[in-house]
């Protein structure tokens, strides 16, 4: 018995099963509209009603579509699915004079500003509420979860390439006045065996340091939060300049303690003549409580001089 077979011969017998078993795989059943053709994590909730939310090359059909679906039904009785008084292209073009409105920078800017009335919004919020829960925490709305599951896909830009949170909900207090001052002030308030904002390669103002910020004097205990900071960066002849213009003077202005339009001012001996400024950030859960441990050092420093 011949075991053998002829390829050509065997494929050209079975050409018409070959043909239909592919238009079974790449045709799926039912009519898709517009908006379905997309990928899963392009579509958005609205596009079944909203052409303005489908991509430009798919518009024109999904208008087509729209206005299928709005118009009578013939020999049904009852309403049909669209308002049957008024034309569908009417609506449409309304429809665009409104979007067109809608996207002057003066009516986005009143919107968002009613919007925010009592929680404020991110830069990144209308990007975010899109795609993820949004919860209202410390006086802003935040994102807590996203929607799809992508957690491999997260897992994977965090082990090979990147990923990018906003954290600008955070608080920055600003410490003003002469450099040694404010070291003075937060030496008691950080920690003595790591790095601190009076380390050489903070002062300069060209690298972002971290450390915890604790109650005056506690330190390694009552912890207050994790902090990052960054100094000013200052003109080297600006410096020296005011260096010398103003070593004659025995006192100078301690740091002023900055949130908002909010000033706490010190007034104590220098022992440097240099102005610089000290960016904080901290969670703002824990915002009052660092600001009043600021003031707090402040004022004990004031009253030891």
């Amino acid at each position: 018995m011949d075991h053998s077979i002829s390829v050509p011969a065997y494929v050209k017998a079975r050409r018409q099963q070959l043909a239909d078993f592919s238009t079974a795989v790449t045709t799926t059943g039912g009519v898709r509209r517009a908006f379905q053709t997309l990928p899963h994590h392009l579509r958005r909730r609205a596009m079944s009603h909203n052409i303005f939310k489908i991509p430009p090359k798919l518009r024109m059909r999904a208008k087509r579509e729209l206005e299928k679906s709005m118009a009578p039904q013939p020999g049904k009785k009852g309403k049909s699915r669209g308002k049957p008084s008024g034309d569908p292209k009417d609506k449409v073009r309304k429809g665009m004079k409104i979007k067109r409105h809608k996207r002057q920078p003066s009516y986005i800017k009143r919107d968002h500003a009613r919007r925010q009335h009592q929680h404020k919004w991110l830069e990144t919020h209308v990007w975010h509420a899109k795609r993820m829960k949004m919860v209202k925490m410390w006086g802003y709305k935040i994102a807590e979860r996203p929607w799809m599951k992508g957690v491999r896909a997260q897992l994977n830009a965090l082990d090979h390439e990147c990923t990018i949170y906003d954290a600008s909900y955070h608080a920055c207090i600003e410490l003003s006045g002469p450099q040694n001052a404010i070291l003075s002030v937060l030496g008691r308030m950080t920690a003595r065996d790591i790095p601190g904002p009076g380390n050489a390669m903070y002062v300069a103002g060209t690298r972002e340091g971290r450390t915890v910020l604790y109650h005056t004097d506690t330190y390694p205990t009552r912890a207050i939060a994790p902090i990052s900071f960054l100094w000013r960066q200052v003109d080297i002849t600006t410096q020296s300049s005011s260096s010398s213009s103003s070593s004659s003077s025995s006192l100078s202005p301690s740091p002023s303690v900055t949130v908002g339009r909010k000033d706490v001012s010190i007034m104590r001996p220098s022992m440097s003549t240099t102005p610089r400024s000290l960016w904080i950030w901290v969670h703002p859960a824990a915002l009052l409580e660092a600001l009043e441990g600021l003031k707090r050092a402040a004022a004990t420093a004031t009253a030891s001089t």
